[in-house]
């Protein structure tokens, strides 16, 4: 189950990144009329506690973090 999100946008279409459980991330946009699933950034990760994922204009580029407990710093 998705639990926390960040999310983020180009003007054109809505991206979320989602901590599923605290072992991995799943990656959605939107845009406009559907949903469709994305490659995750990350895999195999534990201990995950919270996520970030940013629009940069300049290069069009999506930015993506993770923050582990304090046992796993990341």
């Amino acid at each position: 189950t998705d639990s926390v999100f960040s999310t983020t946008t180009d003007g054109t279409n809505i991206f979320v990144l989602s901590v599923s459980g605290t072992t991995a991330t799943n990656m959605y946009k939107f845009d406009g009329a559907s949903w469709s699933t994305l490659a995750s950034p990350w895999s195999g990760q534990t201990n995950l506690t919270s996520v970030s994922i940013t629009y940069e204009t300049e290069s069009s580029e999506l930015y993506a973090a993770v923050i582990k407990d304090t046992s796993e710093q990341g």
